[in-house]
């Protein structure tokens, strides 16, 4: 799978999660949907700094 792939999917799952977590952020499961969403875009700019770098199997 190309990285430009696995960015959009995951950059979208995180960007739900951010947006329904924001849309009940009044209750816990609201706030850990934004939370985990938030941990989410961190992983994604993470594994784009270690594919960049040269390391795993991505394909630019």
């Amino acid at each position: 799978m190309h990285l430009l792939h696995f960015n959009m999917a995951a950059v979208s799952i995180c960007c739900l999660l951010l947006l329904g977590g924001f849309s009940y952020r009044q209750s816990k499961p609201g706030v850990w949907a934004m939370l985990a969403g938030a941990l989410g875009l961190l992983a994604v700019m993470a594994i784009n700094i270690y594919a960049t770098l040269g390391y795993g199997n991505w394909r630019m």
